[in-house]
């Protein structure tokens, strides 16, 4: 078995091991930076991973780099469609809240009740992350290549889901009660909501608000629905608020009066008091040292495959920090806060965060079928562990630094994929500049259980220095454009993801959708692509040259008897040939006959090392060249060996 065929085993048979280890300690988020154009492409990227994406996407990917890269400066930024969208209800409901209309004030409260309740609000910032990728350093005789980097990656995810919890009854009764064009009470009370009335304590025992409907419609009057139907907390307070709305008073005054009601309303039940805001938070930062190495296999002759095969690994040492809680404040607890009280002292929800570090391993192939064809495997976060050695509470009353100490790993996750570069869609020349591209992604389910969502596929057309990007990122849609050079690069994403928070808390499978921003300036950023100009046909001629150069003519001159069939690898190696057959005219004379068998043997054992070279003829011709030294060398030691024997034989 040929070494490179053990070293594809050995590697294939590795990643399916590492993809399926089960492990017993807390399970991690993943730590990865999706990237700008990946993200573009919906994601499908571990078989075309030729820039700084192939730390995380496949390591092997380096191996394709043309020349050196080097990224000075990144600046990458990310928010959801959610958080833009409350930025904007906000500016508008704190403009109601300034207005001195009342019931703008309480339509205000109750917006951002709406507004913020369970949206999922999530931002990413990623800033500076130097990265150096070689170009292909050569190593031996047979083309292979050793590809090497290093980076330094840093990223904050913040993702809050917030919830404000008020009295929707108080909410309600304040809102009907501040209106300009409220008339009596039992308007009042057939503008509240069933829900509203059938609250515990609204209602006499044993009725509905099915009852109170009916009577209404039937005609009753307010004393006929008071006295039948509410209770006498009830009445007694809607009377009240009655009385409030009749007067003269400016609306601050009455909005005041009618709160003061509601707090005394059933012992404080539906006061403000009660008003209460719950947030989810899933945050880390995290920062990395990348070290990717890549080794390409020009020939796969071994394994009798066409093509070319990568082999990657990132080694990453990692510092984490990660704070993932739910909170819940009463309005209670913020005035003690504003009021200078410490947190620890006010918050009772078990909450902190976590720091530690530790060291992952990620693993990677890319096999090149040609030019045009790729596939890629990546095998990410081998035995990733991080120790959280550092705890901090926000309630060390309650819950002390130790409780967030902890181990954790991030499980592996077996992803898959394949890239073509065209040369024609349709009949239309593309010119070797557009990638399609397709991935599956966590294929053994480590934090996906859903098909849909392992699947990614996308395309890039590059046209000068603009590039356009589109795809399905876990079937949603993505889009990109890009503002290219090789040493600056502007580029903008927006696609569809999985809600993390909405999966976390619900199990629910909600989308979100993202817009990312890129600045950054590098060296040599467009030396990764595999069809730059007319480098891709150029490339496809070359793969055709072992089937024309595979029966070459024989190189005409004069030659013995029995050696016409002499077939150099080319005419430098020819030339290199003629000592051995002029030692072989030399003893013709002498030895007659009765050597030509011995020189016939020495000729065709010469003839079977050239057509071997020739048939390896699609490597460099210098190549060839050197190869031939030893056959010739070789066929002229034989022939002056045997000149001696025959020339005793003929004295």
């Amino acid at each position: 078995m040929g070494k490179n065929k053990k070293i594809f085993l050995a590697a294939f048979g590795f990643m399916f091991f590492a993809a399926a280890v089960s492990f017993a300690a807390v399970k991690d988020d993943p730590i990865m930076i999706k990237g700008i154009r990946p993200m573009g492409m919906g994601g499908a990227f571990t078989a075309v991973a030729d820039d700084e994406n192939a730390f995380f996407y496949n390591p092997a990917g380096i191996a394709q780099r043309t020349g050196s890269l080097f990224q000075i400066f990144n600046l990458n930024a990310s928010v959801n469609t959610n958080t833009v969208d409350l930025a904007n209800d906000f500016g508008s409901v704190f403009k109601d809240l300034g207005n001195s209309a009342d019931n703008n004030k309480i339509n205000g409260l109750i917006t951002v009740k709406e507004r913020i309740s369970d949206k999922d609000i999530d931002f990413m910032l990623s800033l500076f992350n130097p990265a150096y990728i070689s170009g292909p350093i050569s190593l031996g005789s047979k083309g292979n290549t050793l590809s090497i980097g290093a980076g330094i990656f840093d990223t904050v995810n913040v993702g809050v889901r917030a919830g404000m919890e008020v009295p929707r009854f108080m909410l309600e009764f304040a809102r009907l009660a501040s209106r300009q064009n409220f008339n009596d009470q039992v308007a009042f009370v057939s503008a509240l909501a069933d829900n509203m009335l059938n609250v515990l304590g609204i209602l006499q025992p044993g009725k509905t608000a099915t009852d109170v409907r009916d009577a209404i419609e039937a005609g009753a009057s307010w004393s006929e629905i008071a006295s039948q139907f509410l209770s006498s907390d009830t009445r007694n307070l809607i009377d009240n608020i009655q009385s409030i709305a009749d007067t003269n008073a400016d609306d601050g005054d009455k909005y005041a009066a009618i709160a003061q009601q509601l707090n005394n309303f059933k012992d404080g039940m539906w006061s403000i008091d009660g008003t209460n805001l719950r947030a989810t938070v899933n945050a880390y930062a995290s920062a990395a040292l990348d070290v990717p190495v890549a080794y390409k296999i020009r020939s796969l002759e071994a394994l009798r495959i066409p093509g070319e095969l990568s082999i990657g690994a990132n080694l990453k040492y990692i510092h984490r920090a990660k704070f993932s809680q739910t909170v819940v404040i009463r309005k209670s607890e913020i005035e003690q806060l504003l009021k200078g009280t410490d947190i620890e002292d006010v918050i009772n929800t078990r909450a902190g965060a976590s720091y530690g570090q530790g060291f992952g391993f990620d693993v990677g192939m890319m096999y090149s079928y040609n030019p045009r064809v790729h596939f890629g495997l990546q095998v990410s976060d081998i035995y990733t562990n991080i120790d959280y050695n550092k705890g901090f509470s926000l309630n060390k009353n309650r819950y002390p630094d130790k409780d967030f100490v902890h181990e954790a790993y991030i499980a592996p996750q077996f992803n898959i994929g394949a890239s073509y570069i065209p040369g024609s869609i349709f009949g239309l020349n593309t010119k070797d500049r557009l990638i399609l591209a397709a991935d599956i992604r966590d294929v053994l389910g480590s934090y996906q259980s859903s098909f849909k969502n392992k699947l990614h596929m996308g395309a890039e057309y590059r046209l000068g220095c603009l590039a356009l990007r589109a795809g399905l990122n876990k079937l949603r849609p993505s889009a990109g454009l890009g503002l290219e050079f090789s040493w600056f690069q502007l580029s903008y994403a927006y696609y569809g993801e999985e809600s993390y928070l909405a999966k976390m808390l619900d199990n629910a499978d909600k989308t979100v959708y993202y817009h990312e921003f890129l600045l950054a300036f590098k060296i040599g950023h467009l030396k990764g692509r595999k069809a730059e100009k007319s480098e891709l046909p150029l490339r496809l001629e070359l793969e055709k040259i072992p089937a024309a150069a595979a029966e070459p003519e024989p190189v005409k001159t004069e030659t013995p008897a029995g050696t016409e069939n002499i077939k150099p690898a080319d005419a430098e190696a020819a030339a290199l040939q003629e000592p051995a057959i002029k030692a072989v005219e030399e003893t013709k004379p002498a030895a007659g006959t009765a050597n030509t068998e011995t020189v016939t043997k020495a000729d065709t054992e010469q003839t079977a090392a050239a057509e071997t070279k020739t048939a390896d003829s699609d490597k460099p011709q210098t190549k060839a060249v050197e190869e031939a030294k030893p056959a010739a060398e070789t066929a002229k030691a034989k022939a002056a060996a045997s000149k001696k024997p025959a020339a005793k034989k003929a004295k």
